[in-house]
């Protein structure tokens, strides 16, 4: 009995102090995550959080002046949405913002009407290596950058990411750059297993760069890795319709399904502008550019669904494409333009593009490397017109029922074939034609089809070469 009285006084202190820390620490978060009913509360409760807090909505939120989100206390603190709205009823400078290298989780939430006059990033605003994840269904709806760029998101050195997430971006607009969204300076945006929307964002300014969806520059990366991504009806006073990537950054699709639509420019690139020394990539994606209109006309017809600008990449790998009816002044059509020579198209792999293609430009190389088949298929209105010289490097290149044009031809250690299953095949070289490989014609006496090789300059048929005519 003296012992374990003795033992009870001994730790008695002790355990009423660690009592009294764990009430303390249970009325600190409770207080936290209690009922987020106004805005104010929000405010409140975000600005206060501790490290790893969670805070969740239990309302649609409406914003009020003088309320700043700004920067929590803690670090990486949890925002569940509850899917419900932050509405910002356009009140200025109410997002999130100046983080200084923290992180912020959010799940199902949704922000309207955010407005900001004098910096980027209407409902985010990240800086110095800051952090945002998004999962579950997440929308950003009619938020402006009115003097800047970001209308929804804006990140400088910083991180967004968004995974199994079902993404919008609605109506968002900016001055200059991003209208949805603006990343720059090494800064890193990932969707991996996603649904995400782009619909009717904007840029403003004729003046200024574009980049109607998301503007990604100064080797930033923008990826979207199996999901399902559309851009649809977004506007660019300038460059870049739906997207604009400069300065050696990188945009790229790996195992998605992506759709470009009724996007528009009012300059070049109505759905992708690419500039000094940037990379496009498609790999194992599906792949489809129809309607898209740019406004320069001017020849030699610059606009383009694809605009590829100083030494800047554009890569299809093991991927199935459909162009139809991109336009340059809703009149000339035009899928792809190559600025100059170091710009450049490459098919990797086996890729398939179902109804013609119109690539052009001043110069530049569009090649086909590696094993596997490059298939082009179209019809009398939708014909395969490369105006550039085209070189086949392994595999095979296959043109499918249609007319098709191209200016010089350079086949090596490849298979050229035409094919008439449904129509005959005709290719039109109106330069030299130089074929190191083999040579396959389809002749159907019975269909009346047969298809046909014209080439305006040489046809070198050079060593170890083959001719093989199908019947």
């Amino acid at each position: 009995t003296k012992i374990l009285n003795k033992s009870l006084r001994k730790y008695s202190l002790p355990l009423f102090a660690a009592s009294l820390l764990f009430v303390s620490s249970f009325f600190i978060a409770t207080k936290a995550q209690g009922a987020i009913n106004t805005w104010n509360n929000f405010v409140d409760a975000y600005r206060s959080a501790g490290q790893d807090a969670t805070i969740t909505l239990t309302n649609d939120l409406t914003g009020v002046s003088g309320a700043a989100i700004g920067a929590p206390n803690g670090n990486n603190i949890t925002i569940n949405g509850a899917n419900k709205v932050l509405n910002s009823n356009k009140i200025s400078n109410l997002g999130f913002y100046d983080m200084g290298s923290k992180s912020l989780n959010f799940i199902d939430i949704s922000f309207y009407n955010f407005s900001v006059n004098n910096k980027g990033g209407a409902v985010i605003n990240f800086a110095n290596n800051s952090n945002a994840v998004f999962s579950g269904s997440i929308s950003f709806v009619n938020n402006a950058a009115i003097g800047q760029r970001g209308g929804a998101l804006y990140a400088i050195s910083s991180r967004f990411s968004f995974t199994e997430t079902t993404l919008s971006f609605i109506n968002n607009s900016a001055n200059d750059a991003g209208g949805a969204l603006y990343a720059n300076k090494n800064s890193d945006i990932s969707f991996a297993n996603s649904s995400a929307s782009f619909i009717g964002n904007t840029t403003s300014n004729k003046d200024s760069y574009g980049g109607s969806s998301i503007f990604a520059r100064e080797s930033s990366n923008v990826s979207f890795a199996n999901s399902t991504i559309t851009f649809i009806e977004n506007s660019a006073a300038n460059n870049g319709g739906a997207l604009l990537v400069d300065k050696n950054s990188n945009i790229s699709f790996t195992n998605s399904n992506v759709i470009f639509a009724e996007n528009t420019a009012g300059f070049l690139g109505a759905a992708i502008f690419a500039y000094e020394n940037s990379n496009i990539s498609f790999e194992n994606s599906t792949a489809t550019f129809t309607n898209n209109n740019s406004s320069e006309g001017g020849f030699p017809f610059l606009g383009a669904a694809i605009f590829l600008g100083e030494g800047s990449k554009l890569t299809f790998t093991n991927s199935t494409l459909k162009f139809q009816d991109n336009f340059v002044d809703n009149t000339i059509r035009m899928d792809i333009y190559l600025m100059n020579a170091q710009s450049a198209v490459t098919f990797s792999g086996a890729n398939a593009i179902s109804n013609g293609i119109l690539i052009s430009g001043d110069g530049g190389i569009v090649k086909k490397t590696g094993a596997g088949s490059l298939i082009f298929q179209g019809d009398k209105n939708n014909p395969t017109i490369i105006q550039n010289n085209f070189s086949v490097e392994g595999g095979a290149v296959e043109f499918q029922n249609a007319v098709s044009t191209i200016t010089t031809l350079n086949v090596q250690n490849a298979t050229l074939s035409l094919s008439n299953e449904i129509a005959a095949s005709t290719l039109y070289v109106t330069g030299n034609l130089n074929l190191t490989g083999t040579l396959k014609i389809d002749i159907d006496f019975n269909e009346g089809l047969a298809d046909w090789i014209y080439v305006g300059g040489k046809f070198n048929i050079n060593n170890n070469s083959n001719l093989a005519i199908n019947t």
